[in-house]
């Protein structure tokens, strides 16, 4: 046993895989040149961007000896940070964080990582566009410009225009501010019921919670607790999940050993944003919502 200083960082690398569309086109004067309002609504096959600001309630995070199932991740995996209540960060491109200090860990073989979250996971965006997009901010009310910046408001993408009164983005001139807009059924908009075949995690249906990393793999689990699956999902009457169990698997597992002086944990959000077209009525107006959650666990030695 040894002991290492844990420190987290929030940003690494580019875009991984999961993102089922390419990163948007941004000119030399930041501003993004694909035209959002020419989609087809609800196809989601618009672009990504990196968000200013991503907020995310983290419980657990933990290496894990052997790749666990949300059945006995508790017992397969030591914590690096673990609290009783959520605690909330904000995560913002090459800002570092430390967590804590003096974490015990054995020397060897960890080929998987866990990260419990809560369901409220935020962010806060403005994007300037070349082409002027419309936001809905309010019942029946669209507002147009080539700036666009998230709302202070809560809802995902199954209730727009119900909890939120509106859309979750109001468009206009440069001088808006952006709100912070939570999701509150967590990072996916629908469930993410997971099963277990042959000693593995997965979805039971394709989809975006089980995806390729820049690692390794993931999949996103809704756990009722942290210890008990959710029940409901996948449009079975609703979800009681009140938590979000990311599972990783490493390609190459990180290795702990006498050398090791501290680990650098980062969370992805480098085009983490996908921007997207929806509809009201015979009204079209865009929004954005995070896709997929991403680890990196670095050991750094002497």
């Amino acid at each position: 046993m040894f002991k290492i200083l844990f420190s987290l960082f929030f940003i690494f690398g580019s875009a991984s895989s999961y993102a089922a569309t390419p990163a948007c086109t941004i000119n030399a004067n930041g501003e993004v040149t694909n035209d959002i309002d020419a989609l087809t609504p609800g196809d989601m096959n618009g672009c990504y961007v990196t968000p200013d600001a991503v907020y995310i309630p983290v419980y657990r995070v933990g290496l894990c000896s052997s790749v666990p199932t949300y059945e006995n991740y508790l017992t397969e995996c030591t914590f690096l940070f673990n609290s009783a209540s959520a605690t909330e960060v904000e995560v913002v491109k090459n800002q570092a964080f430390n967590v804590a200090d003096n974490i015990t860990l054995t020397e060897g073989s960890y080929p998987a990582s866990v990260l419990l979250l809560g369901t409220t996971i935020g962010y806060k965006h403005t994007v300037n566009f070349t082409i002027s997009q419309d936001g809905w901010s309010d019942d029946d009310d669209l507002t147009s410009g080539k700036t666009c910046v998230s709302r202070t408001v809560s809802g995902n993408a199954d209730d727009i225009g119900v909890s939120a009164g509106g859309g979750f983005y109001e468009c206009g001139a440069s001088s808006l501010t952006a709100g912070k807009f939570t999701e509150n059924e967590g990072a996916y908009w629908d469930n993410s019921e997971c099963e277990i075949n042959s000693g593995v995690v997965s979805r039971p249906d394709s989809s975006a919670h089980e995806y390729t990393t820049s690692s390794g793999s993931a999949v996103m689990c809704g756990m009722a607790n942290e210890s008990t699956h959710e029940t409901g999902g996948d449009g079975n009457g609703g979800t009681n999940a009140t938590r979000q169990l990311l599972i990783q698997t490493f390609t190459d597992p990180i290795t702990i050993s006498a050398a090791t002086s501290s680990l650098e944990i980062g969370l992805k959000v480098t085009d983490m944003l996908g921007l997207e077209k929806h509809e009201n009525g015979e009204d079209y107006y865009y929004n954005a919502f995070l896709d997929g959650v991403e680890l990196k666990i670095t050991a750094l030695s002497n």
